[in-house]
């Protein structure tokens, strides 16, 4: 694991961490998206809570999107269980999507501990980050030599080849040409 002295805070972009190690809980039979998160943290049952699923609170639907998890206590596990338990939802669970900007994933985390029986951090660690991080240069790593690979090189191909693609003047009469992105272009030499 990186140094405490070299990291630094990342805020949302946890959220993605988190998320990948719950689609593997998932994909290995572990977790169901059905499940209701207080079947694994009992503190989150209460006001209410009780119901709500691990696909609510991936997907910003669980209802208490505006609950304080101060950085102090998100770091406590105790602390984190009684800022649970005084959460109250906002609105009916899964009706709506909402933001949950300092909630919904801190749940996630403990429900991943209470799957690994292994602190949050380091099953994001082993399961998501480690896996795909360089130990040097800049790039994107490859998986069966480990070495590093050229940005460049990893853009990869356009998702449509260019022959199959409509010409300029048929998109710009087409009804819908105003919804359309343009082509991707490789941004350099490609080999087939």
């Amino acid at each position: 694991m990186t140094p405490p002295d070299q990291r630094y805070v990342i805020f949302s972009c946890t959220k993605a961490l988190i998320a990948a190690v719950i689609w593997q809980l998932l994909r290995d039979g572990e977790l169901r998206l059905d499940d209701t998160a207080a079947g694994y943290v009992e503190a989150f049952a209460s006001n209410g809570k009780d119901g709500i699923t691990i696909e609510q609170l991936l997907v910003h639907t669980g209802g208490f999107p505006t609950a304080p998890m101060p950085p102090a206590d998100g770091a406590d596990p105790n602390r984190r269980a009684e800022r649970y338990a005084r959460w109250r939802t906002t609105f009916e669970p899964g009706t709506h999507f909402e933001y949950h900007p300092t909630a919904g994933h801190w749940i996630l985390a403990d429900v991943i501990e209470a799957i690994t029986g292994t602190d949050y951090r380091t099953v994001v660690h082993e399961r998501a980050a480690a896996r795909h991080t360089a130990s040097t240069g800049s790039g994107s790593a490859s998986r069966s030599t480990g070495r590093v690979t050229s940005p460049r090189s990893a853009v990869g191909e356009p998702p449509t080849p260019p022959s199959s693609r409509p010409s300029s003047a048929s998109r710009s009469t087409s009804p819908t040409s105003s919804a359309r992105s343009p082509p991707m272009r490789s941004s350099g030499s490609t080999t087939r």
